[in-house]
C-alpha cells in the first residue's frame, strides 16, 4: 500500500501557475487592446481639434482686425472728405461801432454743439500788443447746418474818433479773437481758432483811387504783412509817380 507522502495530485494547474511554470506572461483579452487603441485615437483627435480651434481663433481674430482696420480707414477717409468745417469771418462796421462775427459750415456735414468765445480788442501796431478789450460774446448752437450761417454783432465800446484816427494812421488795429470747438458730424471734436486784425493799408503805387483801404490780416501773418508793406512804401518813395 503506497505511503501518503508519495501520493500525487491529479488536478490540472491553473493558468497563473502554468504561466509561472513556463515563464510566460498572461496574454490580455483582445478587447482591452482595442480600448487602448481607441483611447489613443481619441487623444490624437482631441489634440488635432485643439490645434484646428487655435488656428480658427487666430484666423477669426485676424479677420476681425482686418475688418476693423478697413472700417477705420473708410471712416477716416469719409470724415476727411465730408466732415463739418467751421469757418469764421469778422467784419468791423466803423460807422456803427460794431463787429460782425459770422460762423459758417464749409464742409458736407452739419456741425453740432458749436461753442465759440469772441473777444474784440484794440491792439498797437506793429507789435500787435493788446491795449484794451472792446467787447466779448459767447456763441452756442446745437446744430450749424450748411448754408445757414450764424452772424452775431458785438458792440465795440470805448472806440472814439481819436481811436479810429489812430487806426487810420496805422498805429492801432481792431482785433477779433474767436476760440471754441464743435462736433464735426462724426463724433469727433474740432477746434475753432481765429485771430484777425482790422487795420488800414497805405495806398500802393499805381492804385486808384489813391486812398487808404481797410484790410483784414491774420494775426499769424501780421509781421510778414507789415514788412511787405514797408518795403512797398520804400519802393514808392524811390520811384515817385
Amino acid at each position: 500500500m503506497p505511503r501518503a507522502s508519495d501520493s500525487k495530485t491529479n488536478s490540472l494547474p491553473t493558468n497563473s501557475s502554468q504561466n509561472k511554470v513556463n515563464g510566460k506572461t498572461e496574454s490580455k483579452p483582445w478587447w482591452e487592446g482595442l480600448a487602448a487603441i481607441a483611447q489613443a485615437v481619441v487623444a490624437v483627435v482631441t489634440v488635432g481639434l485643439l490645434i484646428v480651434n487655435i488656428f480658427q481663433m487666430r484666423a477669426t481674430k485676424e479677420a476681425s482686425d482686418t475688418a476693423e482696420k478697413a472700417f477705420r480707414i473708410t471712416k477716416q477717409h469719409t470724415e476727411d472728405t465730408d466732415e463739418a468745417i467751421i469757418q469764421v469771418r469778422g467784419e468791423p462796421d466803423v460807422a456803427s461801432n460794431v463787429e460782425r462775427i459770422t460762423l459758417s459750415d464749409g464742409g458736407k456735414m452739419s456741425a453740432h454743439k458749436v461753442k465759440a468765445h469772441v473777444v474784440i480788442t484794440k491792439n498797437s501796431l506793429p507789435n500787435n500788443e493788446q491795449i484794451a478789450v472792446l467787447g466779448t460774446i459767447d456763441i452756442y448752437q446745437d446744430e450749424l447746418r450748411i448754408s445757414y450761417p450764424i452772424t452775431k454783432e458785438i458792440a465795440i465800446t470805448g472806440m472814439e474818433k481819436a481811436d479810429w484816427d489812430r487806426v487810420q494812421q496805422i498805429q492801432e488795429a481792431v482785433v477779433a479773437h474767436v476760440t471754441g470747438q464743435y462736433d464735426n458730424g462724426f463724433d469727433d471734436l474740432r477746434e475753432i481758432s481765429y485771430c484777425q486784425d482790422f487795420m488800414m493799408q497805405l495806398p500802393h503805387p499805381g492804385n486808384f483811387p489813391f486812398i487808404k483801404l481797410g484790410v483784414l490780416v491774420d494775426c499769424d501773418g501780421l509781421s510778414a504783412y507789415m514788412r511787405r508793406e514797408a518795403e512797398i512804401q520804400k519802393q514808392a518813395v524811390k520811384s515817385p509817380r
